[in-house]
């Protein structure tokens, strides 16, 4: 399981951060996008990294991993609203995302703390609370900014580059979001209920390889720019194929 998982997270990471890359003078645009989808994973992969140090699988590790993830949220977020020249976007202008930023900022608030302290191995069950209502908080909040920034930035670049963008980065959300699910229903915690948000994660990730393979100009998706792309999604397709069989079993156990 741990094989599978690792190389799978390895193949999204890479194919969000390195397809469809923009030309230049659109780069801002761009990486709004992409980090702003970016953050989203990051929420679940702090949720899923300390849902391991709770379960005793590798704790240094992943307490590492998570700590790690909180320090990339924060430089994000203040980046997203302020500007940041090594994340190479400018101060965010437009009102409503800056709004959309400011509640982000503030669910932060209560995920920051309750995540650093479960990863120093301070294993009580309040910031575990925390960590599943504010987890699951962010990442729909994120999901609306990636939304508001294809609005706002798509059409500074070519056709369905925003909406693609924000597919791929929302394959590695899926698959780390699957990984927390798994380790939560290992735990014994709310077992039916993440059970069924198992269940739903693999069908929306199903749904979405479908659309990054072969293209959905209904939801403006682009079909993979080169072969390059096209073996890298086939590869990941693969792995996720061998993956979400270990996860369907996982999910029909209420």
């Amino acid at each position: 399981m741990k094989s599978y998982l690792s190389v799978f997270i390895l193949c999204m990471v890479s194919a969000a951060t390195v397809a469809w890359t923009a030309v230049p003078e659109m780069e801002n645009a761009k990486n709004r996008i992409s980090l702003s989808a970016r953050q989203g994973m990051l929420s679940q992969l702090i949720a899923r990294d300390v849902c391991f140090v709770m379960a005793g699988i590798q704790p240094e590790r992943y307490a590492d991993s998570a700590l790690s993830a909180v320090r990339q949220f924060d430089t994000t977020l203040a980046g997203l609203l302020d500007g940041n020249d090594n994340l190479r976007i400018n101060m965010e202008q437009d009102p409503a995302i800056r709004s959309v930023l400011s509640g982000i900022e503030t669910s932060w608030f209560v995920l920051r703390p309750a995540s650093q302290q479960i990863a120093s191995g301070d294993l009580h069950t309040v910031p575990m609370g925390q960590m599943l209502i504010y987890g699951q908080l962010i990442l729909d909040q994120s999901a609306t900014l990636a939304a508001r920034q294809v609005t706002e930035y798509g059409t500074q670049m070519r056709p369905d580059l925003g909406t693609t963008l924000r597919a791929a980065n929302r394959l590695a959300t899926y698959a780390i979001k699957a990984s927390n699910e798994y380790c939560l229903i290992a735990l014994d915690i709310d077992r039916a209920g993440r059970s069924a948000a198992l269940q739903q994660t693999i069908m929306a990730m199903d749904d979405l390889m479908v659309s990054m393979t072969r293209g959905a100009p209904d939801i403006g998706v682009m079909r993979p720019p080169d072969r390059q792309m096209e073996k890298q999604l086939d590869r990941i397709a693969t792995v996720w194929e061998q993956l979400s069989a270990i996860l369907r079993i996982s999910g029909e156990m209420k």
